[in-house]
């Protein structure tokens, strides 16, 4: 009985698109050095997981880095509990603050 309500579930989940924030693969990065860019802040992450994507926020008016960003991992890698477990964070002698990252509300 057990192996047919995982299996509902499991279809139900794939009718509908879970983002990173759902699953869990996302986190958001805060305290960044101004001048880190997305390589350096993958590169950081990658020791936790395989990473998909990663942003640094910038503001658009001063073409400079808001100090913030996010880190997307592979879905299953579980990188961003890794992460999470093996704080605190130093980038370029400077500790980071990493949370989950919240999905957005609609």
């Amino acid at each position: 009985a057990g192996d047919a309500a995982g299996g509902a579930a499991s279809s139900a989940a794939k009718n509908r698109k879970d983002t990173p924030e759902m699953l869990h693969n996302k986190v958001f990065v805060g305290g960044l050095p101004l001048h880190i860019d997305r390589e350096e802040l993958g590169q950081h992450f990658s020791q936790f997981g395989k990473v998909v994507d990663a942003i640094v926020m910038m503001d658009p008016t001063h073409r400079r880095s808001r100090g913030f960003g996010f880190v997307t991992f592979e879905a299953g890698s579980g990188g961003a509990q890794k992460a999470m477990e093996s704080q605190p964070h130093s980038i370029q002698n400077k500790y980071v603050e990493i949370k989950l990252a919240q999905p957005k509300e609609t």
